[in-house]
């Protein structure tokens, strides 16, 4: 174990896609107590090549997004959550769902750019490129993991069963882009959600940019995704933008701000909650915040209300709602 830390490192150098399998690998065969697994995306194979390399008497614990599409487009696949409780796993959701990284007992968290998948994992001979670290665990890292779980749901056989006649349902039809609900919801175990946020939460475009946009690429897959549809459609976007994860964060952090919060009072707000590089989302936090109004505006649902009562805006909770 000591060869994986060069130089009184406390982290790995970057690994690709198989380096950072082969290196993940003795960690998983040697954990002790327990192992937490967090990835967007988590499939079925990825789990059976897990439950291969972890001893039987470890908890390990699952969290992914399952949202709609990803169930739908298998990107996640059903079968993940049936192994799951066949190995008595368990199996947990976070909607806003960003992260991959794997903590092992209180000693190691691997920390990449794969899912839980063949394609992620180089499980197949045409595999994604990716790259990631692997570390000691810090003290530091306590706060992140408790946030994680405070912000995860734990699914229930009767929600999975409910789920599975839902995908059942709409697997076929992939030509219409309004997509029913899922039958239900994936709240956080604990009554308070997660504050923090991913620059990815946010729309990359405003609403009037998304409605006459035209280009197929990364910056629309994200928008479609975000919202949970296949193609632009209005009342599509006015029905899902409601239930996004950044919609509802906003709310959330407003009713801790009964006088509402200016533009740049916003601003400081999502910069202390935002878990990206600051280097990385500075330049661009007002653009982010004014796509996000550009839907409040759109839609007006009557629950939020922005106002100009001078030269920046205020937002503030509808209290007549």
């Amino acid at each position: 174990m000591t060869d994986l830390f060069k130089l009184q490192a406390r982290s790995s150098s970057i690994f690709t896609t198989n380096k950072f399998r082969d290196n993940l690998i003795p960690l998983l065969e040697n954990a002790q107590n327990q192992i937490l697994i967090c990835s967007g995306f988590v499939t079925s194979s990825g789990i059976k090549w897990l439950k291969e390399i972890i001893k039987s008497d470890v908890k390990c614990t699952i969290i992914t997004r399952w949202k709609k599409m990803d169930i739908l487009q298998k990107a996640s696949d059903l079968e993940s959550y049936e192994l799951c409780k066949k190995f008595n796993w368990l199996f947990k959701t976070v909607d806003n769902c960003h992260a991959k990284v794997i903590a092992i007992d209180d000693r190691y968290v691997a920390v990449s750019s794969a899912n839980i998948t063949n394609y992620g994992l180089g499980l197949i001979p045409v595999s994604n490129k990716e790259a990631g670290i692997i570390k000691e665990r810090d003290p530091g890292d306590k706060e992140f993991f408790d946030d994680l779980i405070d912000s995860a749901h734990t699914v229930t056989n009767d929600e999975y069963l409910l789920i599975k006649d839902w995908y059942l349902e709409n697997k076929v039809d992939n030509s219409s882009s309004k997509i029913p609900d899922l039958p239900v919801k994936l709240r956080p175990d604990k009554m308070i959600a997660s504050q923090h946020l991913w620059v990815k939460d946010f729309p990359l475009l405003s609403f009037q940019e998304l409605s006459n946009y035209n280009k197929t690429d990364n910056v629309l897959k994200h928008e479609l995704d975000m919202l949970s549809i296949r193609e632009y459609n209005y009342d599509c976007v006015n029905k899902e933008f409601k239930n996004t994860y950044i919609y509802n964060w906003l709310k959330r952090t407003l009713e801790s701000h009964d006088q509402g919060l200016y533009f740049g009072g916003m601003k400081d707000v999502i910069r202390k909650s935002l878990l990206d590089d600051e280097r990385v989302f500075a330049s661009d936090l007002t653009k982010l915040l004014s796509n996000l109004y550009s839907y409040i505006k759109e839609f007006d649902y009557g629950e939020l209300k922005i106002t100009k009562p001078n030269h920046s805006e205020l937002i503030q909770l509808n209290m007549n709602h």
